[in-house]
């Protein structure tokens, strides 16, 4: 496991480091994969095993949805995300 991806908020809360770009979580027979972009954030489930083949769901949310990042600059050109 790498060690430094994750900063523990509370019991149950964690935040992705600034520079990790991305993280796979197991839950139940599913796994998730969340991702930072440039625009925002992608989080895409497969089911466990078959990581490599479409992902049954997804979501994205942009920067621009939550307003800026506090200290950072980010391009604002929609685009699909690359997996």
């Amino acid at each position: 496991m790498a060690q430094g991806v994750l900063t523990q908020k509370s019991s149950t809360e964690y935040e992705l480091e600034e520079r990790s770009e991305s993280l796979w979580i197991g839950v139940k027979g599913f796994s998730v994969c969340i991702r930072a972009t440039d625009e925002g954030v992608v989080a895409d489930i497969f089911k466990k095993g078959e990581e490599d083949r479409e992902a049954l769901a997804g979501a994205m949310a942009l920067d621009n949805d939550h307003g800026p990042v506090p200290g950072k600059l980010r391009n604002r050109a929609r685009s699909s995300p690359q997996r």
